[in-house]
């Protein structure tokens, strides 16, 4: 990852990271649930960034389910489960159940982001 833009909101819990600078017109917008929304290009290849609602509750509870992903063909499934795997995603959701779309929410340090 050549760089970054973190923005954690507090009053709304709201955690938004860009891996990369990106036009809103010209990428894809995925959501994954109700709280985590994840961009990439168009072609669905790189991930351009990603937002999660409230966030800090997200770390308490320990998995969420990708429940927007059930509304997606078996491959499409799979091409978003292979972003979501890889870094820069995996530092902030680890998948912990593929077959049932669970992931747990994390929280990363600042050294696994810079290093990555």
């Amino acid at each position: 990852m050549s760089g970054f833009d973190l923005s954690y909101d507090g009053d709304d819990d709201v955690l938004e990271v860009a891996f990369e600078i990106f036009d809103e017109q010209f990428s894809r917008t995925v959501t994954l649930n109700d709280n985590i929304l994840l961009f990439t290009d168009l072609s669905g290849r790189a991930v351009w960034g990603l937002t999660l609602y409230d966030y800090a509750r997200l770390l308490q509870v320990g998995e969420t389910v990708f429940t927007a992903l059930g509304s997606l063909s078996e491959e499409q499934i799979e091409d978003v489960l292979a972003l979501i795997v890889e870094p820069p995603v995996s530092l902030f959701l680890q998948l912990t159940d593929s077959e049932a779309l669970i992931a747990r929410v994390l929280s990363p340090n600042l050294e696994s982001l810079i290093l990555d």
